[in-house]
Formats: C-alpha cells, structure tokens, sequence
C-alpha cells in the first residue's frame, strides 16, 4: 500500500462512496503550560492499494513519538483489510485514528509516522510549541 496522504486535524469522517471528509488540518499546537493536554484531534492516513493487494489483511500501524524518539505517546495497530477494487484501478483504504486526551509531556517537534506491516510509509511533523 502506498501511503497518499498524512493529517492530524480536529474532525473526519468518510462518507458513502468512500469519500473522505477532513475539518481544521493543522500541523502546531499552541499550548500555555507543559505538560499540555490537547483535548481531541484525528489523525488521517489514505492509502492506495493495488490490485494484487485485494482481499488482503494489513497491519497499520500510527505512532506519536517524541523529537527524540525515546517517548512514544500512541502506538496504535490497527488490522485493515483491503476491498476489492473496480476492475483496472487501485483500491483507497481511508484509516481515521480519533484521540482525546492526549497529553504532551513536553515543547518540541513530534513525529506522527505510519508503518504498514511494520515499513514505515511515511511521517509528519507535529509543531507543540508554548503560546505567545
């Protein structure tokens, strides 16, 4: 599978026909006291699978990790099984992570990183910064 895109953002959903609807993108956190607790948020993978991927059972996994790599905040696997496609095209298989409470430790960059049975696919910063 092939990794198409990466989010973190307030809300999404995915509606009839596998349309993906995604609410206030955003990429920094601005907090006043550290350690900070962000009440909710999404984190949005899309993938693209071919053909050959049909039927298939894959382990997605999103991770949270620190700017250091030593604190993970969230491991979460997540068992996906990819539909069959429209014959001639590849297969999007839509994951939506929802979090409350998550609570960063600390100012810095994060990392939010997607592994599809266990190879990274791709990685996005996350800015948690201390408020002006």
């Amino acid at each position: 599978m092939e990794l198409l895109t990466l989010l973190v953002a307030d809300y999404a959903n995915v509606a009839e026909g596998n349309k993906l609807n995604v609410i206030g993108v955003f990429n920094e956190i601005a907090a006043s006291a550290f350690p900070a607790l962000h009440p909710s948020m999404v984190i949005v993978a899309r993938f693209s699978a071919s053909p050959a991927e049909a039927n298939a059972a894959r382990k997605v996994n999103i991770k949270v990790m620190d700017d250091d790599g030593k604190l993970t905040l969230i491991d979460f696997p997540r068992d996906v099984r990819v539909d069959q496609p429209t014959p001639g095209r590849r297969k999007e298989v839509n994951v939506i992570l929802r979090l409350q409470g998550v609570v960063f430790p600390h100012e810095g960059t994060y990392q939010v990183s997607v592994l599809v049975d266990g190879d990274e696919k791709g990685h996005a910063p996350l800015y948690v910064v201390q408020a002006q």
